[in-house]
């Protein structure tokens, strides 16, 4: 059933003049914004063919516009129901409303069904075959739950800005970690510094920042202090002698306070920005994050202690994905890294993940921590 348009040359899917004409009212009206009498003209093309494609679309893609995902659902399904070959890739639209309510298993179905289809263009099958990734980890993850209970850590450490990228000491006597706060500086930014919380028989006493007679208000964070707590390596932001928009630095402790910081040089530091430091637990491994600015995305990598100073930074290959990771942690074993990346298969947002490093230096897969603590959220 066809019915051409003259005017246009533009084919409908339906034998139904009427149904036409007021599909092109909605269309036109709906392009204007003006949702409601759209959806009316549509409802009217739809009651005289329940099966005319270019209005079941229309009418699921008036759903997204308007924040109705409940209709949209039903009419991306309609539209595949009524003819499957007009618009395949609502499916992909219809998956990621799918995903969005937490349907794991139908995102599956339909993404499944979309990547089999012949002729479809590459880069939108590589596209499909990623999100098809992703929701079967989250449909395998739902069912099969990791056991997570976190503890928030009170009022003494979490206020109502951001608290992040967190080190509890070795010997478990204090807590660092950054806070961004909404009141923002001279500058613009969102006021941020370094702040620590004393842990005595496992309570958190009130977060007070640290005293560092050197930083003058200078925006820095990301802190992390090596094990026998003599040396701390940490991010600043725009500084004088910066090589780029944040470089990584490093104070030494003398007994009495923290020591004038040295920025750790061109070879770790770039034009673009280094931040999150992690020193390992032998202090002979620094990881951070890089911003590449081909591809707008960060990176992890790894410098090396050798011969008295940092080696060329490299990036871990097995960790790094298209999207972004950050945020690394190595634990004290010395062998297994955690972070968090919202480019590998997950629940959506950004992940926690870990890594693994073997005796010769070489790197495994990345592992899900899993779900429920991964979210579709940020993590």
């Amino acid at each position: 059933m066809f019915s051409p348009d003259t005017s246009c040359g533009q084919t409908y899917h339906t034998s139904s003049k009427k149904a036409v004409r007021l599909y092109k009212k909605a269309d036109k009206t709906a392009r204007k914004k003006d949702y409601d009498k759209a959806l009316r003209f549509i409802d009217k093309s739809i009651d005289c063919d329940g099966r005319f494609v270019e209005a079941l679309q229309k009418k699921a893609d008036i759903g997204v516009a308007v924040g109705n995902d409940e209709m949209a659902i039903e009419y991306y399904e309609k539209s595949l129901a009524a003819d499957s070959t007009v618009f395949p890739r609502n499916a992909v639209k219809l998956s990621n409303l799918y995903d969005k309510k937490g349907d794991y298993s139908d995102a599956v179905k339909v993404l499944t069904w979309y990547c089999g289809l012949k002729g479809v263009k590459e880069s939108q099958m590589k596209v499909a075959r990623t999100l098809l990734e992703n929701e079967l980890f989250r449909e395998s993850a739902v069912k099969n739950p990791v056991d997570f209970q976190p503890v928030n850590l009170g009022e003494n450490v979490n206020t109502d800005g951001d608290e992040y990228i967190n080190q509890i000491l070795p010997d478990g006597s204090k807590i660092y970690f950054t806070r961004r706060q909404a009141e923002k500086d001279a500058d613009g930014f969102r006021i941020e510094g370094v702040y620590y919380s004393t842990i005595v028989d496992n309570q958190y006493l009130p977060a007070v920042p640290m005293n560092l007679d050197w930083n003058n208000k200078k925006r820095m964070g990301a802190v992390s202090i090596s094990p026998d707590q003599k040396k701390m390596y940490f991010v600043g932001f725009d500084w004088l002698d910066s090589n780029g928009r944040g470089d990584i630095y490093v104070s030494e402790y003398d007994g009495a306070g923290w020591r004038k910081p040295q920025n750790l040089g061109k070879v770790v530091n770039t034009s673009t920005l280094e931040s999150q430091p992690c020193i390992s637990p032998d202090g002979m491994d620094l990881f951070f994050t890089r911003y590449s600015r081909v591809n707008e995305t960060t990176d992890l990598y790894v410098s090396s202690w050798f011969d008295g100073k940092w080696s060329n930074p490299q990036a871990i290959k097995n960790v790094n994905s298209k999207g972004n990771e950050m945020s690394p942690f190595m634990h004290p074993d010395g062998k297994t890294l955690y972070f968090v990346s919202d480019g590998l298969p997950g629940m959506g947002g950004y992940d926690v993940f870990m890594c693994s490093r073997n005796d010769k230096g070489e790197w495994g897969q990345p592992v899900n921590l899993g779900y429920p603590l991964n979210t579709p959220d940020d993590e």
